[in-house]
């Protein structure tokens, strides 16, 4: 399962209406006005602030683990192209020393 939700969609805080009805830890109702309440709907927008921070973290070390995978492909093309270079010219300098040319 996927913990962080597409950046511009909403959670399951944004889901939850400031005037729901909010329960302490005993199961007690909290009244809107009370300290407790507003301590909660604090503790509510704080949490979904650190959700928001961690979803763009996690998109900002996505991009750069495609960037780094699109420059590892880069540079296994180049090595490929590399090897295959002295290849051919590994086998250019064996064909004329059995000629003997030198190279």
């Amino acid at each position: 399962m996927r913990i962080f939700a597409e950046l511009g969609q909403s959670t399951f805080l944004d889901q939850l209406p400031e005037d729901k009805e909010v329960h302490n830890n005993e199961g007690e109702l909290l009244d809107p006005l009370s300290e407790g309440y507003r301590f909660n709907l604090e503790q509510r927008r704080i949490t979904e602030a650190k959700i928001q921070e961690k979803k763009i973290q996690y998109h900002v070390s996505e991009s750069i683990l495609e960037e780094s995978n699109t420059v590892l492909k880069s540079i296994m093309v180049q090595f490929h192209e590399m090897y295959a270079r002295f290849k051919r010219a590994n086998c250019t300098i064996i064909e004329h020393m059995s000629h003997g040319i030198a190279p």
